[in-house]
C-alpha cells in the first residue's frame, strides 16, 4: 500500500449536473468580487517581502478554520453542492466541498469554525472564481508546456538525422518484442515520450474538489481527480497566477507525467517549473524544498549563495520566537534572481525537458 500511495498520490505546496432552482436568477457576480472564504482585506502584492508577509499573515488567519486536525479530516459529501461544465471540451463535475443546499433552498458554507449561511449572490461569486481559477491554470500550463511533444521530436529527430514525420511513424510502431501484451506497447509508450499532440484538454481533470485540507493540492495520478484548498486558491490570489492549481494540473496531465514514471524523475521538481521560475512568484525559490535542486544548481552555474542570502534575509531576534525579516534585503536578492528564473524558464522549456523525455537514460 505504502508503495501504490508513493506512486499514485502526490501532495503537492508550496469539476452528475445539479441545477440549483433560483441561483439561474442570481445576480451576476462583479469581476472584482472575491470569494467569501478570503479574509477581509485580501491584497495582491507584488514586492517578495510583502508576499511573503501577506502569505504568513493570511495563512495565520485562516488556519484554524481552513486546516484540519487528526480529527476532522476532510470529506467529500455526497450532498455538497456540485456543478458540471464544459472545459476546454472536456466535462467536468466541480464538486465544491464546504457547500450545501438544503430542502428550503437557503446555502450554508462550513469550515472548521463553524456553519454560515450565504446567499445565492455570493455562492455565484464564490463558484464562478473558483471554475475560472481552473480555467486560467490550464491556459497557463498550457502556455509553457503546449509545444514540449513537438520539441521532443524534433530533437529526436535531429539527433537520428531523420524527418520528423519519419520519426513519428517509429514512435507509433509496436515493439515486436511486447506485440503479446494487450494493449500492445508502442515505441513511444516503451520510451514514454509524451503523446502527441498537447492540447488545453489534456489538463483539464474531469473531478475537480475545492475543499479544506492540510495542504495546498492533491492529485491522483492517472485519474483525472484532483484536489484545490482554500488556502492554495489564497497564495494564489496573492501571487498574482494560479501556481498551486498549475503545479496540479501539472501532475494531472497523463501525457505529461505518468505513474509508471514516478520513479525515474522527480515529478515535484518538473511540475514546478512553470510555478516557482516565474516573474510574479517570489517566494517558493528562495525557501520552497522542491527548489533545492535549483537553488544549488544557481549555485554553481551563478555564483548565488542562498545560504548567505537567506541568513541575511531572516533575522531572528531575543524577544521569543517571533521570527523577523529585513525587508530591503529580501527584495534585493529577490531581484538578483530575476534574470536567472527568466533564463531557467527557458532553459527548461527549450532544451531540459525535451533532452530528458527523448532520452531518459
Amino acid at each position: 500500500m505504502k508503495a501504490f500511495l508513493k506512486h499514485a498520490f502526490h501532495l503537492c505546496l508550496m469539476s452528475v449536473l445539479v441545477l440549483f432552482g433560483s441561483i439561474a436568477f442570481a445576480a451576476p457576480a462583479k469581476a472584482d468580487e472575491l470569494p467569501s472564504f478570503f479574509p477581509p482585506g485580501i491584497s495582491q502584492v507584488k514586492s517578495p517581502h510583502e508576499q511573503w508577509e501577506r502569505y504568513l499573515e493570511y495563512l495565520k488567519a485562516t488556519s484554524v478554520c481552513h486546516s484540519p486536525n487528526e480529527n476532522s479530516p476532510p470529506v467529500s459529501y455526497s450532498g455538497n453542492m456540485k456543478i458540471v461544465r464544459e472545459t476546454f471540451g472536456k466535462k467536468v463535475t466541480y464538486n465544491f466541498d464546504a457547500y450545501r443546499k438544503e430542502a428550503d433552498g437557503k446555502i450554508y458554507y462550513s469550515d472548521y469554525c463553524g456553519r454560515k449561511l450565504i446567499s445565492e449572490h455570493q455562492w455565484k461569486v464564490d463558484s464562478e472564481w473558483m471554475m475560472s481559477h481552473v480555467s486560467e491554470a490550464v491556459r497557463e500550463d498550457y502556455r509553457y508546456y503546449g509545444g514540449i511533444e513537438q520539441a521532443v521530436v524534433k530533437l529526436d529527430a535531429a539527433m537520428k538525422k531523420k524527418p520528423e514525420a519519419d520519426v513519428r511513424k517509429e514512435l507509433a510502431q509496436v515493439v515486436p518484442e511486447l506485440a503479446q501484451l494487450s494493449p500492445p506497447v508502442t515505441f513511444r509508450e516503451l520510451q514514454q515520450m509524451p503523446a502527441a499532440p498537447f492540447a488545453e484538454r489534456d489538463f483539464v481533470q474531469t473531478e475537480v474538489h475545492f475543499q479544506h485540507a492540510p495542504y495546498f493540492g492533491a492529485v491522483w495520478l492517472n485519474t483525472e481527480l484532483v484536489f484545490l484548498t482554500y488556502q492554495g486558491m489564497m497564495f494564489d490570489y496573492i501571487v498574482g497566477k494560479p501556481v498551486v492549481a498549475m503545479h496540479e494540473l501539472v501532475h494531472g496531465n497523463e501525457k505529461f507525467q505518468d505513474w509508471v514514471m514516478s520513479d525515474m524523475m522527480d515529478f515535484e521538481l518538473l511540475a514546478s517549473i512553470n510555478m516557482m521560475l516565474i516573474p510574479e512568484e517570489q517566494m517558493s525559490l528562495m525557501f520552497h524544498s522542491y527548489a533545492k535542486e535549483w537553488r544549488e544548481m544557481i549555485r554553481v552555474v551563478f555564483g548565488f549563495d542562498f545560504a548567505q542570502a537567506r541568513k541575511d534575509i531572516v533575522v531572528f531576534n531575543h524577544d521569543g520566537a517571533n521570527i523577523r525579516i529585513n525587508t530591503q534585503k529580501f527584495d534585493e536578492y529577490a531581484g538578483k534572481l530575476t534574470a536567472v528564473k527568466a533564463a531557467m524558464l527557458a532553459h527548461y522549456r527549450d532544451r531540459v525537458l525535451p533532452e530528458l523525455y527523448r532520452n531518459q537514460i
